[in-house]
């Protein structure tokens, strides 16, 4: 039971690993940017973080077997990395992605992008802000496959709370696995 955290965690960063949508560059300029850059978010993200840091709650269920842990000095850079391979922002991908923005008295509210083609590892992005403009939480449905594999996942981070992760492996020579991990930013002691 206490290697189900490390075994989630590895078949997870497998799935990011095998994502197309992996940045060109670490840094980008927000000026040249065709998209919501969650490549540039969640390494700002990772640094709040870092400095502050929180204890994280970490929650993983895999199939019938579930496992919880508190913990501390985390390395948020590597925790937040599978947000971060969804990123959308490259310039030939501008005809990927259709992209709708909600507006309320002239503030911008969300942002919705989706995918045009069926076989892009990122199909939906949903980027929600708060009254002040700034990130309130980010949903992303995504899917990989390989020859043995094909992998459905959903990710949701909410900004100063946490993030779940869903994803349903598809295997061709074994059972599906279903993992959940949900992780929660708590006070630092």
């Amino acid at each position: 039971m206490t290697k189900l955290i490390p075994a989630a965690a590895l078949l997870i960063g497998l799935l990011g690993a095998c994502s197309s949508n992996a940045p060109e560059t670490t840094k980008k300029n927000a000026a040249t940017d065709t998209f919501f850059s969650l490549a540039n978010f969640f390494d700002q993200e990772a640094t709040r973080l870092d400095s502050l840091q929180p204890r994280l709650r970490k929650h993983v269920r895999m199939n019938e077997e579930e496992e919880e842990k508190i913990l501390e000095n985390v390395d948020f850079g590597a925790e937040l990395a599978l947000f971060r391979g969804y990123d959308i922002n490259r310039k030939s991908w501008v005809d990927k992605y259709q992209a709708d923005s909600v507006y309320l008295n002239g503030n911008l509210q969300r942002i919705d992008y989706q995918a045009r083609e069926p076989d892009l590892t990122t199909q939906e992005l949903h980027i929600e802000f708060d009254p002040t403009g700034k990130v309130a939480a980010i949903t992303i449905v995504g899917q990989s496959a390989t020859f043995l594999a094909s992998n459905n996942n959903w990710l949701h981070y909410t900004t100063n709370q946490g993030y779940t992760i869903k994803t349903e492996q598809k295997n061709r020579a074994a059972e599906t696995v279903n993992i959940l991990i949900e992780g929660e930013f708590m006070a630092p002691e």
